[in-house]
């Protein structure tokens, strides 16, 4: 019973040990979104602006004070009238308190409110946009990674299939040698190749591990933390043409977005530097309470209380050309701003053509590649079964294998080109999502 239950112990350990969670690229794209730090602190971001978007922050509301004084006085005093009476006191006291509520509200400012409610509402957009933005890049990362670790599990399985096809070319020329059809040298180079293959698949298993690396520190999990991918790459192929992408950018493209959102910030900030030339006017209105007594002078006590309101009118006539100078300088920099958004559709309409062309060439070339697949695999079939039946010299059957290999790497390399490709228009035209 004791061994038994040592056992399972054991056993229990090693499936533990040995046990990997499953992820797919959806559940990979969630745990994105929810731990990843760089979209964490953007999202902040747009806390703050969400925050800062309210119609007192903008100066709609009034503004309401309250004021409290109390003073204590000892004075060594001396006074001398002009009908020649002197009062004198030592260490006399005297003490004052003083109190208000006052209110002041900004009727008109020269539409200033308006305008900075309105800047506070494209701040908050421009803060959207940026995590909108954040997030795409994020997630074309992640998936870049993600169909990256997906390539090396294939080439994982080419370098194994190659070491298998090793393994059994080492025992052919064991038994070829027993028999003495072939000479030690061929089972000696034989086992130089499985060892080279040995060492390509150990070198393949530290580049998938550094992978998963880099895969959980994107997703901002406990980098130790070992996933089984079951997932294939696969080419989507739904761009019809260049001419509807360019389109779409227009719409949906977040860089282009943020420019546009710049630029209609700098009108607002245009309309602001003409405040000024307009008149401002306030209400006022509180009530003060104040107290006061002493033990020398001419009063021994006294109170007020009342309310107090009024209007503050204000314009500015002149004040040195600021505002004249300010206009300037904004214009030039909606200037700027328009030049830049130009200079982006410019940026996007080269990207969006080249990668374009770069992924219709690359479907073309990833058939001729898997049609090369097939015919070096027949290939490699035919021609270690000639050297089973000793019509093949080693360094010919060598050679084949390494020419399928190559053929399956270049597969595959091809294919994820094409993927990152499809996932930058993707990105660019803003359709990237968890879907």
């Amino acid at each position: 019973m004791k061994i038994l239950l040592c056992f399972l112990s054991v056993f229990f350990i090693v499936y533990q040990g040995n046990s990997q969670e499953i992820l797919d690229l959806k559940r990979a794209l969630q745990l994105l979104l929810e731990n990843n730090f760089d979209i964490k602190m953007v999202q902040k971001d747009k806390e703050i602006a969400l925050i800062n978007n309210s119609y007192s922050n903008a100066g709609f509301l009034p503004k309401l004070i309250l004021n409290g004084t109390e003073t204590f006085n000892r004075n060594d005093t001396k006074q001398q009238f002009f009908d020649g009476r002197v009062r004198e006191a030592d260490d006399a006291k005297s003490n004052a308190l003083s109190s208000s509520l006052l209110m002041n509200w900004t009727i008109f400012d020269g539409f200033e409110m308006y305008l900075l409610k309105s800047e506070l509402q494209y701040k908050y957009q421009q803060t959207d946009l940026l995590l909108q933005s954040k997030i795409e890049y994020k997630i074309a990362e992640l998936m870049s990674i993600y169909f990256g670790i997906v390539l090396q599990m294939k080439k994982k399985s080419v370098y194994q299939q190659a070491l298998n096809y090793s393994k059994e070319r080492v025992k052919l020329a064991e038994k070829k040698y027993q028999i003495g059809s072939a000479s030690g040298l061929a089972t000696l180079q034989a086992v130089v190749d499985m060892n080279v293959d040995s060492a390509n698949l150990m070198n393949q298993k530290l580049i998938f591990e550094n992978e998963l690396l880099k895969l959980n520190s994107i997703l901002g999990v406990d980098i130790k933390t070992q996933y089984y991918l079951s997932d294939t790459i696969r080419i989507q192929q739904t761009f019809s043409s260049t001419d509807v992408l360019l389109k779409v950018i227009e719409k949906n493209n977040k860089e282009l977005l943020i420019s546009q959102n710049n630029i209609a910030m700098s009108l607002i900030s245009y309309r602001l530097v003409h405040v000024p030339n307009y008149p401002r006017l306030e209400l006022f209105g509180g009530y003060s309470f104040a107290k006061s007594k002493s033990e020398v002078g001419l009063l021994q006590s006294s109170k007020n209380t009342g309310m107090v309101y009024g209007v503050n009118f204000s314009y500015t006539i002149f004040n040195g050309f600021d505002t004249k100078r300010n206009a300037q300088i904004a214009v030039i920099e909606h200037d700027k701003l328009e030049i830049e958004r130009q200079n982006i559709i410019n940026e996007l309409t080269y990207k969006i053509l080249s990668l374009y062309n770069n992924y219709s060439n690359g479907l073309n070339l990833l058939q001729l590649q898997q049609k090369n697949i097939e015919f070096s695999k027949q290939n490699l079939t035919v021609a270690f079964e000639r050297y089973k039946l000793g019509d093949m010299s080693e360094i010919d059957l060598r050679e084949i294998q390494l020419k399928y290999m190559q053929a399956e790497n270049s597969y595959l390399d091809m294919l994820y080109q094409i993927k990152n490709i499809e996932i930058e228009l993707n990105r660019i035209c803003g359709k990237l999502n968890v879907d």
